[in-house]
């Protein structure tokens, strides 16, 4: 499990591991390349409702943009 944060190291083990089976360069430029930075996706749990009355809440303004998504003004 990865500590909550914007900013924390990544493990490089777990890198590899996901990598393994690829090609061996693969694998090798991602132990090279580091120090990797861990960007954890992070889950908020909803206690209230996402309706009142005759209004819900959907689409884009149901879900948190997560900060390195570089959406602007896009949302």
């Amino acid at each position: 499990r990865i500590a909550e944060g914007w900013s924390g190291n990544a493990d490089t083990r777990i890198l590899t591991g996901a990598m393994r089976g690829t090609a061996a360069a693969l694998a090798r430029l991602i132990e090279e390349a580091g120090p990797w930075t861990a960007w954890p996706i992070h889950t908020v749990e909803s206690k209230q409702p996402w309706t009142t009355g005759g209004i819900a809440l959907i689409g884009d303004a149901a879900h948190a943009m997560t900060p390195f998504a570089a959406q602007g003004a896009a949302m």
